[in-house]
């Protein structure tokens, strides 16, 4: 099967193409669903983006340099997207140190299900259905979990006092003019809730696929690569029975 590669244009338009040749300020390629159409031919001036399907990005609008400060192996930016910054001379893993910047660098639109990627969408979605914030705290955003199990809480504090103030539970504590007022209080805690809770499901999907993202370029960075290939000496090819062939396997290993 061929592999995907996948365009961002300036003015936010995706497209997914089979890229096959770049030079000259122009990049040619044929739409991924009709691979044997025509040629399409692209100004780089008009592109964001290039994400190829081996996982490398190449990134063709740079920030000011003011805005990017080194140090000690990571980067960071200081004003702008950090999705900005060039790898033509640097690859992922970048030293992101909140979800934010992970979130400014993916795009989970470019995002499709790899086998052995740590995280499902599906599973944090219905997570979060569940139990609000659960799915972000499965996909390693603690923090943003517990921010949505909170409000949830909050939204259920609410409605709580709401429904006992109508069913007359404060009677003995109250005038009977802020009657009127706890069902108000109690339909707000209903509404808060629905929409904490959605908001979770449709963000927990979000975090799983930026953080597959993110997990991707980490292991392919960290992991080591063995190639092993047959080897003949094709200078002293002698097929009588006295000559010995020097053959063996070559090893090659990236890491």
């Amino acid at each position: 099967m061929t592999a995907q590669d996948t365009i961002v244009f300036k003015k936010g338009e995706i497209k997914a193409c089979k890229i096959t040749q770049i030079k000259a300020g122009e990049l040619t390629c044929k739409d991924f669903s009709y691979l044997d159409g025509p040629d399409y031919v692209y100004e780089l001036k008009m592109i964001q983006e290039i994400h190829f399907s081996n996982g490398v990005v190449q990134i063709y609008n740079l920030p000011d340099v003011s805005e990017i400060k080194e140090e000690k192996g990571s980067i960071t930016v200081s004003r702008g997207r950090i999705r900005n910054l060039t790898q033509d001379s640097w690859t992922p893993p970048i030293s992101f140190k909140t979800y934010k910047e992970k979130e400014n660098y993916y795009k989970d639109q470019l995002y499709f299900p790899k086998f052995g990627d740590p995280y499902q969408p599906w599973v944090a979605g219905i997570a979060s259905y569940l139990i609000p914030g659960l799915g972000q705290i499965t996909c390693g955003e603690v923090g943003r979990g517990f921010a949505f199990m909170g409000g949830a809480a909050a939204s259920f504090f609410v409605f709580m006092i709401g429904a006992l103030g109508s069913s007359g539970y404060y009677n003995d504590y109250y005038y009977r003019s802020d009657a009127d007022f706890y069902p108000f209080l109690a339909l707000s805690g209903v509404v808060s809730l629905f929409v904490i809770d959605i908001w979770s499901v449709v963000d927990a999907f979000h975090v799983a696929k930026i953080n597959n993202l993110y997990q991707r370029d980490l292991h392919s960075q960290e992991q080591v690569k063995l190639q092993l290939t047959p080897y003949i000496d094709k200078n002293k090819l002698d097929f009588s029975w006295n000559h010995q062939h020097t053959m063996g396997l070559s090893l090659q290993v990236n890491f």
